[in-house]
């Protein structure tokens, strides 16, 4: 079976202009589907990055791959 990373980030700016209710939504959509992967075996952590990690950025913003 394929593994995938999936990483969340939100920056303080756009965590300011969310409403609490949009984001208890947001956090019970996320948590209804984290459980669904666990019910069928497919979930593995929910660890967060370690403090030695880095948030690495292109010239310009876009994605370099």
């Amino acid at each position: 079976m394929k593994s995938y990373l999936v990483l969340i980030k939100e920056s303080a700016e756009s965590a300011a202009n969310v409403s609490p209710q949009a984001a208890q939504e947001a956090v019970a959509l996320y948590t209804a589907w984290a459980r669904k992967l666990d019910s069928e075996g497919r979930f593995v952590t929910a660890d967060g990055l370690s403090p030695e990690s880095r948030t690495l950025r292109s010239p310009g913003g876009g994605a370099e791959i």
